[in-house]
């Protein structure tokens, strides 16, 4: 919730601010606040450790090479790829193939993250009436359904509904699945989101720059193909670790 808090100030900011003190101040108060939590970072203790006498690597290689886990990993490279690379081209989607301003553009991205905070909100609600697994794949339906959408009907106003709607599709997953991780392996928490957010951070560099390289090879609205294919990898590995699941 507070990553996305932080993702819907900054646009907003720049799309309000932009004009009157100009994107370079815009980015040195950003970066000046961004100091300030260090102050609260160096008063905090450390919690005690849940494996006081560690981990040993044989442990560790054989929690990271379970199957259910893997697929997990693989599902969240997906999804930090679709994720960064949405959010990250949105805007420059906007001012190539929408026409809307760069301040329009960053207010649309907002609202992007506006609703992105709403869904992860939302999120423990829904988990109340669906299964954490069921809850991912239908997120990865809908968000492929949205981007599609909105990459195909380039209107201002339909582009703004749809970047709130895939906002609001994409943000149960990343939670649920961690969730879903630490859930299966509660004595190795830390080690399982590590190898998890590993995995998802390969995902997020590479999606981006392969995204990049399309816009020059076809366009940025063709190459929104590849987070619409990175939502059908979500759903598939969400498929197979469901089923894997009940394996073990």
């Amino acid at each position: 919730v507070f990553i996305g808090l932080g993702t819907f100030l900054m646009p907003l900011f720049v799309g309000a601010l932009l004009r009157s003190i100009g994107l370079e101040m815009i980015l040195s108060a950003t970066a000046i606040l961004a100091c300030l939590p260090a102050l609260l970072f160096l008063t905090l203790p450390f919690p005690r450790i849940k494996q006081a006498g560690g981990i040993s690597f044989s442990q560790m290689v054989s929690i990271l090479r379970n199957p259910y886990l893997l697929l997990l990993g693989l599902l969240l490279f997906f999804q930090s790829g679709n994720e960064i690379t949405t959010s990250g081209w949105m805007t420059t989607f906007l001012v190539a193939n929408v026409g809307a301003t760069p301040a329009q553009a960053s207010l649309y991205l907002s609202g992007f993250w506006g609703t992105f905070i709403m869904g992860r909100l939302a999120t423990s609600w829904l988990l109340k009436f669906v299964h954490p697994s069921r809850l991912v794949q239908v997120s990865a339906v809908f968000s492929a359904l949205a981007i599609l959408v909105f990459a195909t009907v380039p209107g201002k106003y339909e582009s703004l509904v749809l970047a709130c709607v895939l906002g609001f599709s994409i943000a149960p997953v990343f939670a649920t699945v961690m969730g879903e991780a630490t859930s299966r392996f509660p004595s190795h928490s830390g080690t399982v989101l590590a190898a998890l957010l590993g995995m998802a951070l390969v995902g997020g560099i590479l999606a981006p720059w392969l995204t990049g390289v399309l816009v020059e090879e076809v366009g940025i609205a063709k190459a929104f193909a590849l987070p619409f294919l990175g939502f059908l990898g979500v759903l598939m590995m969400q498929t197979l670790a469901r089923r894997q699941s009940r394996r073990e």
